[in-house]
């Protein structure tokens, strides 16, 4: 089997073997974004906010559930879910 993908790599033009070169490359460097680990405290985060928690007692609570993030992944968490936004697009009208 791999002398059958030898021989054919081997009939390809320069050119067509380089563009399928470049596209495995452009694949590979694709990022994959993993879901956050607080994705799955999400109900209770936002709770903790509307109730007027600080980031630091949201990242002390999340210490207890054997989460270590820092405060500012805390707040770009909170503020890109959009049941937050709209409270606050509400306050701010």
């Amino acid at each position: 089997m791999s002398e059958t993908k030898a021989t054919s790599a081997a009939t390809r033009s320069p050119q067509t073997e380089l563009d399928h070169i470049r596209a495995k490359r452009r694949l590979s460097r694709r990022r994959i974004w993993r879901q956050s680990r607080l994705l799955q405290f999400r109900a209770e985060l936002v709770s903790l906010f509307e109730q007027g928690a600080s980031l630091a007692e949201m990242q002390l609570w999340l210490r207890t559930r054997h989460v270590r993030v820092h405060r500012s992944t805390i707040h770009r968490f909170i503020t890109r879910l959009p049941e937050v936004r709209s409270t606050q697009e509400a306050r701010d009208a």
